[in-house]
């Protein structure tokens, strides 16, 4: 459902559509003034920022539907990922805090918190969320390919996130799966990465005593 993200990813110049069309939106609350949209502000916007704008005007009228709620949600995780602006993963994670109160049990949603939690620095609530979803749902790739780089990105944690990342090789080497193919060869990419920083940090990990001798430079 998501490719894994590059938490190293240069981040792009923050478009001035998308704060002023949270202002813009968030301002609206009847019916006449959401039907006063100028066609030629959205036309100005991404799909991404339509659907955030879309989103907030629909929340005008009913603000506990959890699909609308979660659109604004993963519109503003789109926008982080484009822009690189904290602010979109602190609103991210409002709109995903507040739609999981209702259906608590999603956990590809949970995941995102994770994810947002993280790009706001807050390392240890994200790896909290991350092994709650593991504890439901223990082969959940994105959430498994994440919690790695929580431990390495975050806490610079080789061995946890070596062995992390060698379990997600297992679950996905034997699959098919296009998705799966890709988040595997990000696994093998960041483990051997993992392997040359921990050496250059003089925290060399042992490949055979964690068993990722096979899974560095080539596979198993």
């Amino acid at each position: 459902y998501r490719v894994p993200f590059t938490i190293l990813a240069i981040a792009l110049a923050v478009f001035a559509a998308v704060i002023a069309l949270a202002f813009y939106a968030t301002n609206l609350s009847t019916p006449n003034e959401i039907a006063q949209v100028p066609t030629e502000f959205r036309d100005l916007l991404s799909d991404d920022q339509r659907q955030l704008l879309d989103g907030l005007l629909a929340l005008q009228k009913t603000p506990n539907d959890p699909s609308t709620i979660k659109q604004v949600a993963n519109a503003y995780y789109n926008l982080r990922d484009q822009t690189g602006n904290v602010s979109m993963a602190q609103k991210a994670l409002e709109y995903y805090t507040r739609y999981l109160t209702i259906k608590p049990d999603d956990n590809d949603v949970r995941t995102d918190l994770a994810a947002m939690n993280f790009y706001t620095g807050a390392t240890d609530k994200a790896i909290q969320e991350a092994t709650k979803v593991l504890d439901a749902e223990p082969n959940h790739l994105q959430a498994n390919s994440n919690l790695g780089i929580f431990y390495w990105r975050g806490r610079a944690d080789y061995k946890a996130a070596a062995l992390q990342f060698k379990k997600l090789m297992t679950l996905t080497e034997q699959s098919g799966d296009a998705h799966a193919a890709l988040i595997s060869t990000d696994a093998k990419n960041n483990l051997t990465a993992i392997v040359k920083e921990a050496e250059a940090a003089k925290q060399p990990l042992d490949l055979d005593a964690l068993g990722i001798r096979g899974y560095v430079g080539g596979t198993q």
